[in-house]
């Protein structure tokens, strides 16, 4: 099977990683040129990773489609190319519209859209799904932890999440710097912060139905550390300005996608 993709940015790049390091068998990759630098990078560390001369090459060495195309240029990009009725294809490109993917992929019938996190290169990374078909399914699942939506909707919910990577790491590292300007080497502090932050997700991870409201009063003894810091937190927002954050975002992908 040779899976191909048009347009290799962040994400594209690290599915490919992660098909490369998977255990799938007997396939090869064909990317699209459009980033030079990861496009060649991929082609000089993998064996499998072809560079094709150009997009519509990539369409038709391939069995396999992966779409990861920017919003404002997918439906242009796409139209110039001409696809192959057995052609299953997987869309990984945000504010779009199965409907509307589909008639600018005909005759290819055969379609998915994915959200893959960055962290798919470590194979630790829950992916939704929308119309899973079996390829799709088989690829997305060499590389992380498929999972299937029941609506675009559903979906797009989902996928808004996941413009909250970077206000994590900054968190993340805001904390890290107050331990370092308290006397923690920078180094330890980077390290505790990323290791307490797993463990912490990790337990809540363990259970099949997660209640993060039990975790936190678990961790919050009446009176102690963890209730003051919690009430003080609260109190100022903090938690209101990711929500509002994500009610934007959500915003975009209502009106872009016309749910």
């Amino acid at each position: 099977m040779n899976i191909g993709f048009i347009g290799t940015g962040k994400i594209s790049g690290a599915v490919i990683e992660a098909l490369c390091s998977s255990r799938l068998e007997d396939y090869k990759i064909i990317v699209s040129p459009r980033n030079r630098d990861i496009s060649i990078k991929l082609a000089e560390k993998y064996a499998r990773v072809v560079r094709a001369e150009n997009n519509q090459e990539v369409v038709d060495k391939s069995d396999a489609i992966f779409l990861a195309l920017r919003p404002p240029v997918y439906k242009e990009v796409i139209a110039e190319l001409k696809f192959r009725a057995d052609h299953v294809i997987v869309s990984l490109i945000p504010f779009s519209f199965y409907n509307d993917l589909c008639d600018l992929i005909r005759p290819a019938t055969i379609l998915s859209r994915a959200t893959p996190l960055p962290t798919v290169v470590t194979h630790t990374c829950p992916i939704p799904v929308f119309m899973p078909s079996e390829v799709s399914w088989k690829i997305l699942s060499s590389i992380g932890q498929p999972f299937e939506v029941s609506s675009e909707e559903e979906l797009h919910t989902i996928w808004t999440l996941t413009c909250l990577i970077s206000p994590f790491y900054d968190m993340m590292n805001s904390l890290s710097e107050w331990a370092s300007n308290n006397s923690v080497p920078k180094d330890l502090s980077d390290k505790y912060v990323a290791d307490m932050f797993h463990t912490l997700a990790y337990a809540a991870h363990l259970s099949d139905k997660p209640d993060f409201t039990a975790l936190s009063h678990h961790a919050a003894t009446p009176g102690g550390l963890n209730e003051q810091t919690g009430m003080e937190i609260k109190s100022s927002g903090a938690h209101q300005a990711y929500v509002d954050a994500a009610d934007g975002i959500l915003k975009l992908f209502k009106l872009n996608c016309k749910i």
